[in-house]
């Protein structure tokens, strides 16, 4: 599984599964090496991460 290969589509269909298997819900649970590709592939994604306010801070003299 590359989650990059993945269309939008089916990346949710593939985080409901694997979320509806952590409680129980689910079929099957998808391993460990799987999870892990996916979690490293949502933490780097650009769109995944939060962004950054840049602050602008002014000092003033006392």
């Amino acid at each position: 599984m590359r989650p990059s290969d993945l269309t939008p589509t089916e990346l949710a269909d593939l985080l409901a599964h694997v979320y509806a298997a952590d409680h129980g819900k689910g079929d099957d649970a998808s391993n460990a090496a799987e999870r892990t590709v996916l979690a490293d592939y949502l933490g780097c994604h650009e769109d995944a991460r939060p962004r950054r306010r840049l602050r602008r801070v002014v000092y003033r003299a006392g």
